[in-house]
């Protein structure tokens, strides 16, 4: 069920119109667990709606979207009574010693008072009136960095709303092509600065021709931090240590499928590094069609980290699905595909399958086939669903199940 995050009442003067009591109630009908009260500026409503929504069994997330210093604005939500007291000093430090109606929020208030809140930047906050090459809206990428240091990593998520207009689908675009972005801090000695230029030149020089035919738009660039920015970094024999983990862990394909080479059978991938107080986390993403094949990956991951001395948790993930490619289901909607469209359908092996493997593990024998539509540029900003191809699924998925039925 989803949650609504940016319901506002008449306390945002002239921008809303429900008391916080008919939201609340409104939530609850359409069997909300939870909802979210985000007035402009304030938390005047926040405790009438914090005590209807216990009332009615909802949880209360209280927020406020605080309006800018060069305009748009930022919705904060509360996640600790920490964060709901800096919530309050935020407003009356913006709101401090400028006529009513008039505070802005600069992002220097933001020092000391970031601790128990989650940002949720997105369009409005980011900007998007101006356009860069392309056609698409350039947003304020400072001004995330900014809201990234500080509120720290995993504290800021990307705010993404589809209200079905035709303009937002470009500003949309813009927000997810942030995702693409990625930096890294690092630490070495003063002396070595003009070291570092050099092979972060050479390593450039390297990406732009390896990476020019896959990655055209790639752009890197060097450039150092503001002082007395207050960055953490490991130390030279634990950095070494880190880098040699990373080397050594296998990423990507590890094998193909035998008897259909073409395909990926087993494949593993180095997702989210992520430092914190009590360590270094790395995380990593195993898959493949042969269960046997998964548990020796497990323990070559769980070997090279022992070597590194690090402790390795394993998460029992979902079963595989062989593939059977003398299916009597695949070989019925093939000769229904042929029948109703006068080709021949493309059958594929895909690296994928979550539900197939869950059901198959759980109904032994069961004949299964995963069909869809036709997807491009899957799991990424610039993913489109082809809708004609959504009536062939549907004329196919009728047929099929009509022949097996008899």
């Amino acid at each position: 069920m989803p949650v609504e995050l940016h319901a506002a009442s008449a306390f945002s003067f002239l921008r809303a119109s429900s008391l916080p009591e008919d939201l609340v109630e409104r939530a609850a009908r359409l069997g909300y667990t939870a909802v979210a009260l985000v007035d402009r500026d304030g938390l005047s409503g926040a405790p009438r709606f914090f005590k209807a929504a216990r009332a009615s069994g909802l949880r209360p997330i209280v927020g406020a979207a605080l309006s800018l210093d060069g305009g748009g604005a930022l919705p904060l939500l509360v996640e600790t009574q920490r964060g709901y007291r800096n919530l309050c000093r935020l407003i009356t430090r913006m709101k401090a010693g400028v006529p009513k109606g008039e505070g802005r929020l600069r992002l220097e208030m933001l020092e000391g008072l970031a601790e128990g809140l989650f940002a949720l930047p997105g369009v409005e906050t980011l900007g998007g009136t101006s356009v860069r090459a392309g056609g698409r809206p350039a947003l304020e990428t400072d001004r995330l960095a900014r809201l990234v240091e500080a509120f720290g990593p995993g504290r800021v998520v990307l705010d993404v709303q589809r209200h079905r207009r035709r303009e937002q689908e470009a500003l949309n675009h813009a927000l997810l092509d942030l995702a693409r972005d990625a930096e890294a801090a690092f630490a070495f000695p003063k002396a070595d600065a003009a070291k570092c230029t050099e092979l972060f030149t050479a390593v450039k020089k390297e990406c732009d021709v390896e990476y020019s035919k896959t990655d055209s738009g790639l752009t890197l660039s060097l450039a150092a931090e503001s002082a007395g920015k207050d960055l953490k970094a490991l130390n030279p024999k634990d950095t070494t240590k880190l880098v040699q983990l990373m080397m050594a862990l296998p990423h990507g394909p590890i094998q193909m499928t035998p008897g259909n080479e073409e395909f990926v059978e087993t494949s593993l991938n180095l997702g989210v590094g992520e430092l914190t107080e009590d360590g270094l986390h790395l995380t990593t993403s195993e898959r493949s069609m042969s269960m046997s094949r998964l548990a020796e990956i497990n323990r070559r991951v769980e070997a090279i980290g022992a070597l590194a001395g690090a402790e390795v948790k394993a998460i029992v993930g979902y079963p595989s699905w062989p593939p059977n490619m003398d299916s009597a289901v695949l070989r019925t909607a093939v000769a229904s595909y042929e029948d109703l469209f006068k080709q021949k359908p493309k059958v594929e092996l895909v690296h994928a399958g979550l539900e197939c493997g869950v059901i198959g593990a759980n109904a032994g024998g069961m004949d299964m086939l995963a069909l869809g539509p036709t997807i491009k540029d899957v799991h990424s900003p610039s993913e489109k669903l082809n809708i004609p191809s959504l009536e062939r699924v549907w004329k196919l998925l009728v047929e099929l199940t009509g022949r097996l039925a008899k």
